[in-house]
């Protein structure tokens, strides 16, 4: 057997939590959860939304939630974006189609696609968009790059 590369879920490293039904983020620092779930061996972690919002916020940031394809595309006419975290199941939109109206209505927004699945050859339709990757200090520095450049 090859190498085998583990990525721990959310739950593993998020502490208690109460999905769907109170407190979706974790009171443990997202640094201290990437390192922990290092030293067990994992590449990675997964990401829930309500946490990495939380995570933004704390961070400064302020956030908004679209629940469909149809809200995201409201909420960029409304309000200027500096990042964009797109949900790869989105239901009411094919997501590649998606991406590209969200570029056409706010093309200097970064657009990262929030996916459950490692991306081996990337061809999404926005060659801007970035894969959302665990480490903390990737997305932070990204978020504040793209802030900075703004």
């Amino acid at each position: 057997m090859g190498d085998v590369e583990l990525v721990g879920l959310y739950w593993t490293v998020s502490g208690p939590v109460e999905v769907h039904f109170g407190r979706e983020w974790s009171l443990f620092d997202l640094r201290d959860r990437c390192e922990q779930a290092a030293r067990a061996g994992f590449r990675g972690i997964g990401l829930w939304h309500a946490d990495l919002e939380h995570v933004l916020e704390t961070e400064g940031y302020r956030t908004a939630t679209a629940w469909s394809g149809k809200e995201a595309l409201t909420l960029s006419d409304e309000t200027n974006f500096d990042l964009m975290l797109i949900n790869e199941h989105v239901s009411d939109f094919e997501l590649n189609w998606l991406v590209r109206e969200l570029q056409k209505k706010q093309p200097r927004a970064m657009r990262l696609v929030m996916s459950g699945q490692r991306q081996k050859n990337s061809n999404a339709a926005n060659a801007q968009s970035k894969v959302c990757k665990w480490e903390h200090g990737e997305v932070k520095a990204q978020v504040r790059s793209r802030l900075a450049s703004a």
